[in-house]
């Protein structure tokens, strides 16, 4: 009927079919919901300067955007690190 081995035939070929979290991917997953925990606590209304420009705001929002700017920065970095890393090898 079913043609999926079972977990014993699994464990005895010394095979492993299930998902395994790395240990950056589980500090990612960790950072990421302190990071949600503490943008959804913070909802109140800011008061936002940049350069000449003053606005008013959600502190949520601004949580968001800055941790978003921040991945993104981090992002480009570990690209650009990666393709010299790459350059040399070659």
């Amino acid at each position: 009927m079913n043609d999926l081995p079972g977990k014993k035939q699994l464990e005895s070929s010394g095979e492993s079919h299930g998902f395994r979290l790395k240990p950056r991917q589980f500090a990612a997953g960790v950072i990421a919901l302190v990071l949600f925990v503490f943008i959804v606590q913070n909802t109140d209304n800011v008061q936002v300067k940049f350069l000449a420009v003053s606005f008013e705001t959600s502190q949520w929002l601004v949580l968001t955007v800055t941790a978003l700017l921040g991945a993104a920065v981090g992002a480009a970095l570990f690209a650009r690190r990666q393709k010299v890393r790459s350059r040399r090898q070659a």
